[in-house]
């Protein structure tokens, strides 16, 4: 097996000068597979369909290929290093990861896929490290860092193209890629992450998930529903303690001194004299609190 050219006395490197290229055809097309290697015997380069199923395809030797070599033909080129791979009409067979190797002092390979368009039938997203804890839910905490992957089942790029989206607003990203990264905050509590895989024949597939973030409860506010500043006494007044916070908190409201029984988020009183309300909200990230004070008309 040749290592190389030699120039001047000296083993030259190879040099790659095409590098294989995803393609998306279909059964009954025609396709190329093109590479170009300088510097290294020719004759030794090899294609080889390394999935689904692993078949050699090297010059005037065709292994394991039911309907090669009738419709596979090899063109080398020698004095560019040209090797390519013509199989027409291609099969379901030919589909999948296609590789040329160059027959080096370090052997090389590249790899690229061979993909039809009308085998993307479904898509899942999938997060790093984490499992759906309801239908289309992950629960994760605070500050996470999330590594979301789409997975079109069944297709391979080029035939299918990805577009993340957070609720209707398309997430942009450095390259259509199949995976999205990001660290969320308590503020991304509730939003929808979904992948739009875009298919060269056939509408979109989708998927979508819900993120549920664990955080700390925060008292945004404390509302008057019923009544308003100042107030008369013997006034119903009813207060509305405005917070978020991953689970649900719970409530604890204290008027003057007193603290309440009361744990829900709304609180009704009947007012007698100024006074400060305060709202503590409680969950086991954390606690938060605020108050108002209802002032007395007069």
């Amino acid at each position: 097996m040749s290592e190389g050219q030699y120039e001047g006395g000296k083993l030259s490197e190879p040099e790659w000068v095409v590098i294989p290229q995803d393609q998306c055809k279909q059964v009954g097309d025609a396709v190329s597979l093109i590479c170009t290697v300088a510097n290294i015997d020719v004759d030794d380069m090899e294609w080889t369909a390394i999935y689904p199923t692993r078949r050699p395809i090297s010059v005037g030797q065709f292994i394991n290929t039911p309907h090669c070599p009738s419709s596979c033909t090899i063109r080398v080129d020698e004095s560019i290093g040209e090797y390519n791979l013509t199989i027409d009409p291609l099969e379901s067979k030919d589909f999948g990861v296609w590789q040329c190797s160059a027959p080096t002092a370090d052997p090389q390979a590249y790899t690229m896929y061979l993909s039809a368009p009308d085998t993307c039938n479904n898509v899942t997203i999938s997060v790093n490290d984490y499992n759906l804890t309801e239908s289309n839910i992950y629960t994760v905490h605070n500050g996470s860092y999330l590594n979301f992957i789409c997975d079109p089942h069944g297709c391979q790029y080029p035939c299918v193209t990805t577009k993340w989206f957070n609720g209707t607003e398309e997430i942009k990203t450095s390259t259509e890629s199949n995976e999205l990264s990001l660290t969320v905050s308590e503020y991304d509590d509730g939003i929808s992450i979904t992948c739009s895989a875009n298919v060269a024949t056939d509408p979109p597939v989708e998927d979508m998930t819900v993120l549920h973030v664990l955080h700390q409860p925060r008292v945004f506010e404390i509302l008057i529903l019923v009544g308003s500043q100042p107030f008369t006494k013997g006034d119903k007044v009813e207060l509305e303690c405005s917070t978020n916070g991953n689970p649900d908190p719970i409530y604890e409201w204290q008027v003057g001194d007193e603290v309440l029984q009361d744990t829900d988020r709304i609180l009704n009183i009947e007012f007698n004299n100024e006074v400060t309300v305060k709202c503590t909200a409680t969950n086991p990230h954390g606690t938060d609190f605020d108050t108002i004070i209802l002032k007395e008309k007069g």
